[in-house]
């Protein structure tokens, strides 16, 4: 899921104030930075004996939280086999609400806190795109899709104030209130 390439490598021409954030803050953070919790990520990868794109992905995700917190992560049972390093990605990161889920629909309308945004992680073919919708109509709640299924960002952009990071297989959608709805392609 990594976030190999930017169109415009510095944030030079995304003309959104929050994406030119994410650019600069999750993308291209540069290798004289790091976050607080990069070395223990890597150093868990290596213990797992897990390949660049696990380390990648979770890196990734502490940043992404880093820029726009949630307080509760929600992660499916398949996801986690694909990306075993995310739920320690937002341990890291301060979250301490996480739980791993068998059915990620059952997460997305009331049993969701009241108290903060919600990231929800899920393979594609285990979400509807009603199930997607509902789950980013609360601000600042984010949903991150693995191996997403085609066509369905330019579904989501169809709502208002999404973020939305479209890669060939992964996308990445974010609720930002009083902001208009922005897709940015990439690979992810």
């Amino acid at each position: 899921m990594w976030l190999k390439r930017w169109r415009n490598t510095h944030g030079f021409g995304v003309h959104s104030p929050f994406g030119f954030q994410f650019t600069q803050r999750v993308v291209n953070l540069g290798k004289k930075y790091s976050f607080y919790a990069e070395e223990e990520l890597r150093n868990q990868a290596a213990h797992l004996n897990l390949n660049r794109t696990a380390l990648n992905d979770a890196v990734m995700l502490l940043r992404l939280n880093a820029l726009s917190p949630v307080s509760a992560a929600r992660i499916s049972r398949q996801a986690k086999e694909i990306s075993p390093l995310i739920t320690e990605a937002w341990r890291a990161a301060g979250l301490t609400d996480i739980n791993i889920v068998d059915s990620p629909e059952d997460t997305i309308a009331d049993k969701l806190p009241q108290n903060g945004a919600t990231i929800l992680a899920a393979v594609g073919s285990e979400l509807t795109l009603e199930d997607m919708t509902r789950h980013l109509t609360v601000p600042g709640n984010t949903l991150f899709i693995i191996d997403s299924p085609r066509g369905v960002s330019r579904q989501l952009l169809q709502n208002e104030n999404l973020l939305i990071i479209s890669g060939p297989k992964n996308l990445l959608a974010i609720r930002r209130p009083q902001m208009q709805s922005l897709l940015y392609h990439m690979h992810i």
